[in-house]
């Protein structure tokens, strides 16, 4: 069987995969934009099955995943602004991603039952500096992280520098970072 042209279904809102035995979903379902209910019961999907940009869906409301392999979900799928229903029930999952804490209030339907090792996640310490989904916007990219990293050791220096008296001479002083 020849592979769908996603692009061939622009307008598409409903999507029903239940009962296909699919091991993964396409990485093109993403591309779907008026897409607004997902479907994809009874199948062997585990973690790595769900395309890690399912987030890029914005008109997502509901999406069903019951009777899979799912240990985990990806976060992106809890960054779907629109989402009313995240039916998730008889898997295999042990946790949620921290940002389902951002939707769990937003959510009409949120099933979970039969899932014997799910433990709820944490709320992230930063919930109580901002709000919902934009607050919990963090760049994972390579470039951020060495950024981040190379502007906290520049911080580490200049503290260590300043610590030993020796501030106004350390090449990395900044007042800046201070």
């Amino acid at each position: 069987m020849a592979s769908p042209q996603w692009e061939q279904w622009p307008k598409l809102e409903v999507l029903n995969m239940c009962r296909n035995k699919l091991t993964a979903l396409p990485s093109q379902i993403c591309k779907l934009e008026s897409l607004r209910r997902l479907m994809v019961n009874e199948n062997q999907l585990d973690f790595e099955g769900i395309p890690s940009g399912i987030g890029k869906i914005v008109g997502l409301e509901v999406f069903s995943a019951a009777h899979n392999r799912l240990e985990m979900i990806p976060e992106g799928l809890c960054r779907c602004p629109n989402l009313k229903k995240l039916i998730l029930n008889s898997n295999r999952l042990v946790t949620l991603p921290e940002a389902i804490h951002f939707i769990n209030e937003s959510l009409e339907q949120l099933e979970l039952a039969d899932n014997p090792e799910m433990v709820w996640p944490p709320k992230p310490r930063g919930m109580a500096q901002g709000s919902g989904v934009t607050f919990y916007n963090i760049d994972f990219s390579l470039q951020a992280q060495l950024r981040n990293a190379g502007a906290q050791a520049a911080q580490l220096a200049a503290t260590l520098a300043q610590q030993q008296g020796q501030c106004s001479h350390h090449p990395l002083y900044s007042e800046t970072l201070l």
